[in-house]
Parts: structure tokens; C-alpha cells; sequence
């Protein structure tokens, strides 16, 4: 176990602590496994199970975000007045009963596009009250002394998943369909459900704050207030949304330019983005030194732009063996480990300086800004493609990820720190 604490840069723990601390990371770990071969699928439903156009990949991503646009605040005011474990359980329901729907309509012949967007608005329900009450949670049980360290045991577990469940679910849309994979991850999420139930019940928030008025609306409020008073957290969610809409925009021509513009087969394609989960994985080893040496908003600054450039590279790559397998390739080599470590950085950076009572509500903004502009980014993604083509679009994608780039220089996010008994 000393080995183990060393490779994962943690502080030593209670024994029934660090036990609850690895069983959420097992928890987490299979969640991501189960979203990332969902995501990874759900598309390959819609282009090749359906034969669906970029406007409907764009629509069910658009819907796939649209929960968190509609009850995000309300979520979050939710999560800082209950138990954060009761919630958690019930969003992994909700997300089994949906991925094992796919597979059973693609065996009944009811699976549609319409459909598909059914699945997806519960997917994204289910995500948009998880994160919230996941953040609270974690604050809740393991308190701020290990913060950063809990964080970086999850994202480690996490890298792990993106890496094995894109190889899996590459290969299975590959060689079984992308209903096969999609049933797959719906028996992930049934494992991460029964380790989240093991986990301790979360204590009772004490008295939520309103900023004196009474009710869901005035909680909601105070969030807001809260967000107002913390220049370098509000900047930090313009640079997150801005960044989204720049995803997003790429995403919806994403599958199928490289699938069928470059011809990259769905079986290669998981084995390269299991490259860049490979390269998480080490890239958490050394996030806390790299962390504590560097400002965040530097860190966030080079993501965003080295993640941009790599996509025009791919815009630009010309349809010829091997060279579009190479430039993906080289595209997670480059782009995956510095998004880890931004990533970890910013969610520590939140936790740390919002308050505790506000942290459901604050983070919930954040869910529904970033996915909101996702959606939008979808949208417009999806149009430009079916007008222009997927390399405009993704040429688009890029100018957008630069000005996130960008902005992410301005003061007070160029000076954040995280604080340096958190990286220790």
C-alpha cells in the first residue's frame, strides 16, 4: 500500500478514509468507463447504425445538453440543501436505464433518430444532477486538508477508463455494432452503482445560504451572488464556455470526418484515443509538481491552444494513408496530458476558494455554461458542416479554441495559484 500512496502522490489517510477515497475512485473510474464508450458510440448509432446526417448528430448532442441548460441552477441549489449520495444513486439508475435502452431497441427494431434523442435527454439529465452533487460530495466526506490529492487519485482512475474504453468501444462498434458497446457501458455503470452504494452516506448540510431571503429561487440567487464576488471563478467559466463552444462546433463534424472523410476505421480510431488516455495517466503522476509551479491561468491558456492547433491539423490533413491515423495520433499525444492536468487544476482551484455551502450551486453554473455552449457549439458545428463541409467546420472550432486561448491570459486567472499544501 506505501508503494501504491507513492505512485499516486496522495497523503497518508486514515485506513477507513483512504479505503472510502479508492472506492470512489473505483466509482468514478467505471462511470467514466461507462460515459466514455457512450459518447464514444452513441454517435456511431446515429452515422452508421441510422445513417444519420451531421444536423442529426448535431440535434442529439443539442439535446443531450439541453437538461442542464433547463434545471442546472435548480440542481445545484437541490444538491447544497440534501445528501449528495441519495442523488448520486439515483442519476446512475436513470443513466443504466438509458444506455441498456439502446441495445434493446436496436434488437426489437424500434431504434430511430428520435429515439436516440430520448436516450440522450436522459443521459444528460442524469449527468446534469451527478456533477453538482459529486463535487459536493466529495468536499463533504473528505474534507479540504486532501482535496487535491483526491482529486488526482480520481483523475488517474479516470485516464485509465478513457484509455481502456475507447480501445474497448472502438473495437466493439468495430467488429459487433455501436449497440454492443453502448450495452457495455451500461453494465460499467452497474458496477460503478454498486460501489457507490458502499460508499459513506455524505453528512447533513447545515443551514443553506440564501443571502436572507427564503426558497429554492433565493437560493439559486445567493449561488449567483456568490459567482459575482469571485472575479477569477467567473473568469474561468468564460474561458470554460468559450472553450465548449469551440468543442462543440468540432464534435459535431468530428465522426465523420475522420470516419468517412479521412477513413479512419471506428477499431483504429479507439485504439489512437487510448493513446492520449495512456498519456492522462502519466501526465497525473506529476500534476501536483506541475500544479504548484505554474500559474493555473497559464496552464489553461496553453490547453486551449495547443488543443486548437492540433485540430487544424487535422482539418488540414489530407485523406491519404497514413498520414491522417499519424496526425490524430500525434493530436493525443499532445493535446490529452496538459487537458488532464488544466482540468484537475481548475476543478481544485473551485472547490478550494468557493465556499462550502455554495459549491453544489457554483458548480451546477459551471455544468450548465459549459454544456450550453457545447449545444450551441453542436448546432452551429453540425450547419457549417452540411454548408461547408466538416474541415471548415473544424476549421472554425479552432479560431474559436484560440480566442479561449486567449482570454484565459487576462488578470485574475493569469495570477491563480493553487494553494501549495494542496500540491504537496
Amino acid at each position: 500500500m506505501a508503494r501504491w500512496s507513492v505512485f499516486l502522490g496522495e497523503a497518508r489517510a486514515a485506513p477507513t478514509a483512504e479505503r472510502y477515497r479508492w472506492l470512489l475512485a473505483g466509482s468514478e473510474t467505471l462511470t467514466k468507463l461507462a460515459g466514455v464508450m457512450g459518447t464514444f458510440a452513441l454517435p456511431f448509432v446515429a452515422v452508421l447504425t441510422l445513417d444519420g446526417s451531421p444536423v442529426q448528430v448535431g440535434l442529439i448532442a443539442m439535446v443531450l445538453s439541453l437538461p442542464a441548460l433547463l434545471v442546472g441552477p435548480m440542481v445545484g441549489a437541490l444538491s447544497d440543501r440534501l445528501r449528495c449520495k441519495p442523488i448520486l444513486l439515483g442519476c446512475s439508475l436513470s443513466r443504466i436505464t438509458a444506455l441498456a435502452a439502446v441495445p434493446v431497441l436496436a434488437l426489437s427494431g424500434g431504434l430511430s433518430i428520435t429515439t436516440l434523442m430520448v436516450v440522450a435527454v436522459m443521459l444528460g439529465a442524469s449527468e446534469a444532477l451527478f456533477r453538482p452533487a459529486y463535487r459536493a460530495y466529495l468536499v463533504r466526506t473528505f474534507g479540504q486538508a486532501n482535496l487535491l490529492s483526491t482529486n488526482l487519485l480520481v483523475a488517474k482512475g479516470i485516464a485509465v477508463a478513457e484509455a481502456c474504453g475507447l480501445v474497448i468501444a472502438g473495437f466493439l462498434v468495430s467488429g459487433l455494432g455501436a449497440p454492443a458497446a453502448i450495452l457495455c457501458a451500461a453494465l460499467s455503470c452497474c458496477l460503478a452503482t454498486a460501489i457507490t452504494a458502499i460508499l459513506p452516506l455524505d453528512g447533513r448540510p447545515g443551514r443553506v445560504a440564501t443571502g436572507g431571503g427564503s426558497g429554492l429561487v433565493a437560493e439559486i440567487a445567493a449561488g449567483w451572488s456568490c459567482l459575482r464576488r469571485m472575479p477569477g471563478v467567473r473568469l474561468l467559466l468564460a474561458v470554460e464556455a468559450v472553450a465548449m463552444l469551440g468543442v462543440g462546433t468540432a464534435g459535431a463534424a468530428w465522426v465523420i470526418h475522420v470516419t468517412k472523410t479521412l477513413a479512419v476505421a471506428p477499431g483504429v480510431q479507439g485504439g489512437i484515443y487510448a493513446v492520449g488516455g495512456l498519456c492522462s495517466v502519466m501526465a497525473t503522476m506529476v500534476a501536483g509538481k506541475i500544479l504548484r509551479r505554474m500559474r493555473l491561468g497559464r496552464i489553461v491558456a496553453a490547453d486551449h491552444a495547443i488543443g486548437s492547433l492540433n485540430t487544424l491539423a487535422v482539418a488540414l490533413v489530407p485523406a491519404v494513408a497514413p498520414w491522417p491515423a499519424a496526425v490524430v495520433t500525434l493530436q493525443q499525444l499532445t493535446t490529452d496530458p496538459l487537458t488532464t492536468v488544466r482540468a484537475v487544476g481548475e476543478v481544485s482551484y473551485r472547490q478550494l476558494v468557493v465556499p462550502m455551502e455554495f459549491i453544489a450551486r457554483v458548480e451546477s453554473v459551471f455544468v450548465a455554461a459549459v454544456i450550453g455552449a457545447n449545444c450551441l457549439g453542436q448546432v452551429l458545428g453540425g450547419l457549417v458542416a452540411e454548408a461547408a463541409g466538416t474541415r471548415t467546420a473544424i476549421g472554425l472550432a479552432t479560431v474559436i479554441g484560440l480566442s479561449a486561448s486567449a482570454l484565459a491570459m487576462a488578470n485574475p486567472v493569469r495570477r491563480a495559484m493553487i494553494p501549495t499544501a494542496q500540491t504537496d
